[in-house]
């Protein structure tokens, strides 16, 4: 399992609520992306800084403050003071290696989740941190995930509910994208242990092994993952919030339902890990006794052959068939004859 952002700081030399960075991280540039719409509008603007034109507000319409990319200091710091999130809030959305949280501000409510992808069959975290007030949602994301791109989409042809509901709604359907996400994750993962179940019944080898104890690394970490989630939705659920209207619970817990298949998944295909684990021990103990199996066979045939070849290589003087002008071709043949029948003996009786 690979996250997708490191930082390379040392977190136990940082102070708490300060942005730490390294010179690296402090020069990325973010994209940001602000969707202002209603159900008959939408105006889709892109800016490089953030200002106070980003945040201000129209009646009568729903903003989405979208922002590709969480390392600039700047961006982090101004958005924090619109909304007077605290400093330790703030640290959680630039550091990408939080566990999911929810935290629920003056002004707004911050919700911390990680997104899940596949790279070349290895399963990537990124972070998203969403900042919910009324009638205005921010997302942090670090830059390439995709997860939220269907939800761009939705809005911009108005496509379901978006348009119709509020803010919490749309915070609703980011969480669902990256939810859905997980499951579709977990399905690829799905299929990849499919076949490498089908090819240790074929032929196990030492690099299947590894594979198996390295996805089976990555079912704990995606549990890690889901579980906390789990709980951030179940307190939405059940915990009056300001910006959470009581219309959005039902959606929100079908959320639930989808986490709870998620977690039923992971725990469906750590079964079948640890079941391949016999299959591969279960295979090399066979491929091992087909060989072993080979070997008894060759020796068991050469057992009479040697003892022949021991008589007539003793050293007594007196031995009438030394004398024999066809005595060599008449062992050899007797030899020979031996074991043919051996051999038509165990294809007989399926031990070859």
């Amino acid at each position: 399992m690979k996250e997708f952002h490191k930082k390379s700081i040392d977190d136990s030399a940082s102070l708490p609520g300060k942005l730490q960075y390294d010179e690296k991280v402090q020069e990325e540039d973010v994209n940001i992306r602000v969707f202002t719409y209603n159900y008959d509008e939408i105006y889709e603007e892109e800016y490089e800084e953030i200002n106070q034109e980003v945040f201000e507000k129209k009646e009568g319409y729903k903003k989405w403050i979208d922002i590709d990319g969480v390392h600039n200091r700047e961006v982090i710091s101004q958005v924090g003071s619109y909304f007077n999130l605290h400093p330790l809030v703030l640290e959680d959305i630039w550091n990408t290696r939080q566990r999911p949280k929810l935290e629920e501000q003056e002004k707004a409510t911050v919700i911390i989740l990680n997104s899940l992808f596949l790279k070349n069959t290895e399963v990537n975290t990124g972070q998203i941190s969403l900042i919910i007030s009324n009638d205005i949602v921010i997302s942090f994301q670090e830059k390439g995930i995709s997860s939220l791109d269907p939800i761009r989409e939705r809005i911009r042809m108005m496509k379901g509910k978006i348009r119709s509901f509020g803010s919490d709604y749309l915070a609703y359907t980011l969480i669902d994208a990256i939810v859905d996400k997980y499951l579709e994750v977990l399905e690829e993962l799905g299929n990849l242990i499919e076949k490498l179940e089908d090819k240790l019944i074929e032929d196990p080898e030492q690099e299947d092994l590894e594979k198996i104890q390295e996805l089976k690394k990555e079912m704990i970490f995606l549990r890690k993952i889901v579980w906390p989630l789990i709980q951030i939705d179940n307190m939405l659920i059940r915990t009056k919030s300001d910006y959470i209207k009581d219309s959005t619970e039902i959606y929100l817990r079908d959320v639930y339902d989808h986490l709870t298949q998620v977690i039923d998944e992971i725990e469906v295909l750590r079964d079948m890990l640890s079941s391949m684990l016999d299959i591969y021990m279960t295979g090399s103990t066979n491929k091992m006794n087909e060989v072993m199996n080979v070997l008894t066979i060759v020796a068991t045939i050469f057992i009479p052959l040697t003892f022949i070849a021991g008589i007539y290589g003793m050293n007594f003087s007196y031995m009438p068939e030394l004398e024999m002008k066809m005595g060599y071709p008449i062992v050899l043949t007797v030899m020979l004859t031996i074991a043919v029948f051996m051999l038509i003996f165990f294809k007989w009786k399926d031990w070859l």
